[in-house]
């Protein structure tokens, strides 16, 4: 349990009462989970709870990242997220208070519900690709601008600082050259397909999102931008835990291009090479994998 003689604790208190103007006064502060995002917390009133996150100070920037995410999905009014309370800075931590739900394994009806959320957020769109600032995909930094050519963005805002960073993090060589004569044939995939920029959770995995406890879908942690579509739906594959009704219900929408099954390794090496940087050689030989079955696919 955290020390609530912490004086952390209690600057927290006095932000989120002024932020919802009443009298915020935990009891408890009981540690949920900690990770290379930094670590969360339940804080109890004798009435309520209140989700925390909170990062060392000098990565406040992914904390930052993270709320704009939220609060640009939730003003679609599409995909819940949960409520933003009160964000703040302590000397030694920045932090981001959220509505408190208990959250349930999705059913097939939850399911459902999220694909047709999904498909509705990503008909909000944006004239370019891209984002207006750097943002995190987990503890990595995920760079961005606005560019009218998707394929030209994802290869240099992606594919390619993911890869020099795992060429210093000791990724073998030959993966690299591999990947960079990926990148060099990376258009070939787009000869017939030009997306449009729609808004993208970005972080699609399962562990992203849940039910409350009337089933209802909510995602979390985004690392928004815009982009193609099937970034989103490629990454619900990549990891499993999605029910088979949520695509049913995604593509009774917004229904996928039939190219998307050839592409979904070019969009899933991205997040790959990312947890090789972040967690190191377990995921090598995945992206290797990866890489060969797209340079395959176009040949």
């Amino acid at each position: 349990m955290a020390d609530p003689n912490d004086t952390f604790w209690e600057e927290v208190c006095i932000e989120i009462s002024k932020a919802t103007k009443y009298s915020f006064k935990a009891v408890k502060y009981l540690p949920i989970s900690s990770g290379v995002t930094g670590e969360t917390f339940q804080l109890r009133t004798t009435s309520e709870s209140v989700f925390l996150k909170r990062i060392e100070i000098d990565r406040s920037n992914i904390l930052d990242a993270e709320t704009e995410g939220l609060r640009t999905i939730s003003a679609t009014n599409t995909l819940r997220t949960p409520s933003i309370i009160a964000t703040g800075e302590s000397t030694n931590f920045a932090w981001l208070a959220l509505e408190f739900i208990f959250l349930t394994n999705p059913n097939s009806d939850s399911s459902i519900k999220m694909g047709e959320n999904l498909a509705s957020m990503h008909q909000f769109q944006n004239n370019f690709h891209g984002w207006h600032a750097t943002n995190w995909i987990g503890a990595t930094r995920q760079y961005n601008s606005y560019e009218a050519d998707w394929p030209n963005f994802f290869k240099e805002f992606r594919l390619l600082p993911q890869l020099k960073l795992a060429l210093t993090n000791n990724l073998d060589s030959s993966i690299f050259d591999n990947g960079k004569l990926l990148l060099g044939e990376l258009s070939k995939f787009f000869a017939n397909y030009c997306p449009s920029p729609s808004l993208l959770h970005g972080d699609l995995w399962a562990g992203n999102w849940a039910a409350d406890p009337d089933g209802s879908p909510i995602a979390f942690d985004p690392a928004c931008y815009y982009g193609d579509r099937e970034t989103d739906i490629a990454m619900t594959e990549l990891f499993g835990g999605f029910h088979q009704n949520f695509y049913t219900a995604y593509n009774s929408i917004n229904p996928l291009d039939k190219g998307y099954i050839e592409r979904k390794s070019v969009y899933n090496l991205y997040h790959i090479l990312n947890h090789f940087n972040i967690f190191g050689a377990s995921y090598q030989q995945q992206a290797s994998d990866l890489i060969m079955k797209s340079l395959t696919a176009l040949r």
